[in-house]
């Protein structure tokens, strides 16, 4: 079993960027980062308009193509360990 902590947090606007030119404007949405068993970060990314459960799913997606984990938990969850099934 490899297991992956999936973090996901709300992250708000960033108001202040809407004056950098040639930037599009932000309007904030749900980030995840992904660590191994040792909280060594792996992976991080945004999720822009999805909702927080779609979120997790992205992020088992990823876990689970890109970096080869099988199980997953979240973090700072009371939840435990689950098959990435996605």
């Amino acid at each position: 079993m490899k297991l992956a902590i999936i973090e996901v947090k709300w992250s708000p606007p960033i108001k202040w960027l809407d004056t950098v030119p040639g930037l599009k404007r932000d309007l904030g949405g749900f980030v995840y980062r992904i660590y191994d068993e040792n909280m060594e970060l792996k992976v991080c990314g945004s999720a822009n308009k999805l909702n927080e459960n779609e979120t997790v799913l992205r992020a088992c997606k990823i876990a689970k193509k890109d970096k080869g984990f099988t199980h997953y938990k979240l973090h700072g969850g009371s939840g435990g360990v689950a098959e990435i099934t996605a």
